[in-house]
């Protein structure tokens, strides 16, 4: 009986979930801004363009206002039938964001979940605003997401599970494809082939054959890469856009540190609260609040020498927390640097867990993402999350997970709904002012 009341529970979770992600979709126009400014401003239309001329719409690719790279496009006018109407190119992107859940939850189950547990982990994502604003509006980001939790899928079957030889080459095949993939769609995608690159190659469990297919298949997958650059002569079109000129550079990095560790706490602080309650607040707890008050001491001198003061001055990008403490009136930004000081704190545990593997994952992550001008929320929305329930952190929270599975996932539903919700609030208030 017992049994039955937790199975039912889980799938009025998953329902509840689905709807959240259903009516988004109808409400579209409320979510946040981001993804439909940019569906309105350039991406249809550049979709048509692609269709009209692809070999110029390469060439010229800067014309098109676009940092990602424009495999997005191609997909999208050349193998989606649904793309030359509005209405049914947003179905049939929508539809895409729904499959990158169902994947999402294939992957989950290769770490040992059951299905509906599986099932009801990968659900949170339906409830996060900006993957609804990306999947609902059809940007570059929705097929991004996709193709890379589908390389996560064949990564956790390639970790997870003990798989024939044949097996485990297709998996690798695989894996090197969808991650190449998702890469020229989104170039900051590249941390996770460089990830599993590095790791593999220094593991002594693997073969020194199946490493040099693993070679093999990232070099012929680089070929149109190395073909892009060659007709750009750079990395992007810098001749016909200074879009990229303008707002990414690895000047950007160490300033967007504070941001990229306050999102990591708005993602796990659930778990992390739900591993201080397992550990009974003792001696975890002590030097917890030791390395704590280092970093946020550390953020005190950065404030005092004002080398923080960039914090106040966000009118794009931030995320959700820098942004709530400017509705406050917290001038000096102590909302923020509390919650990115608990943030350092998660990383520095998750570093401490595993060097090796977590390390290079985070660092990578700041690398990449951290070369942005204006660093979206939404550009790690639901990657934070991802990273923990797909096994890519090596981490004592799915150990979490797993002994209080029916809480957390009340509570990160309650949550990740109250998140959406206020969101759409948010913007309708916005929109309503004089």
């Amino acid at each position: 009986m017992i049994n039955l009341i937790k199975k039912n529970f889980l799938i009025i979770i998953i329902f509840l979930s689905i709807v959240v992600f259903y009516f988004n979709f109808h409400f579209r126009e409320y979510l946040v801004s981001g993804s439909r400014d940019d569906f309105n401003n350039f991406v249809f239309f550049n979709i048509q363009q692609f269709r009209q001329d692809l070999i110029l719409s390469i060439k010229n690719y800067g014309l098109f206002n676009d940092a990602a790279w424009p495999l997005f496009y191609i997909i999208h006018a050349f193998l989606n039938p649904f793309s030359h109407q509005i209405e049914s190119y947003l179905i049939s992107t929508t539809i895409i964001g729904f499959w990158s859940f169902i994947i999402l939850s294939l992957s989950i189950t290769n770490m040992n979940f059951n299905k509906l547990q599986s099932i009801t982990l990968a659900s949170m994502i339906l409830l996060l605003p900006w993957f609804n604003g990306r999947s609902h509006w059809g940007t570059s980001a929705n097929l991004g997401w996709f193709f890379l939790i589908t390389s996560f899928y064949f990564y956790s079957k390639f970790k997870f599970l003990d798989l024939e030889k044949h097996q485990k080459l297709i998996t690798l095949f695989l894996l090197c494809l969808f991650s190449s993939i998702s890469l020229y769609i989104r170039p900051p995608y590249v941390f996770f082939s460089i990830f599993f690159i590095i790791t593999y190659y220094i593991s002594t469990k693997e073969n020194i054959a199946n490493k040099f297919y693993v070679s093999l298949f990232y070099l012929i997958f680089s070929i149109p890469g190395f073909y892009l650059l060659y007709i750009w002569g750079g990395i992007y079109d810098h001749k016909n856009s200074t879009v990229v000129n303008l707002n990414f550079h690895y000047s950007y990095i160490l300033k967007n540190i504070p941001l990229i560790l306050n999102f990591f706490f708005f993602y796990y602080w659930p778990v992390f609260i739900f591993q201080l309650y397992d550990e009974r607040f003792k001696t975890k707890f002590k030097n917890y609040f030791f390395i704590f008050f280092i970093i946020l001491f550390i953020f005190l001198i950065l404030y005092l020498t004002k080398n923080l003061i960039y914090l106040s001055e966000f009118n794009l990008g931030g995320g959700v927390i820098l942004k709530l403490g400017y509705l406050i009136g917290d001038k000096n930004n102590i909302l923020f640097l509390s919650t990115a000081a608990i943030g350092g704190l998660i990383l520095f545990n998750l570093i401490k867990e595993d060097f090796k593997n977590n390390f290079l994952v985070l660092f990578l992550i700041c690398i990449f993402f951290g070369f942005s001008k204006y660093l979206y929320q939404d550009y790690l929305e639901p990657l934070i999350f991802l990273l923990l329930i797909n096994g890519i952190l090596n981490s004592k929270y799915i150990l979490i997970f797993r002994k209080y599975f029916n809480r957390l996932a009340l509570f990160y539903f309650i949550y990740f709904s109250l998140y959406n919700f206020s969101t759409i609030l948010y913007y309708i208030n916005k929109m309503n002012l004089p």
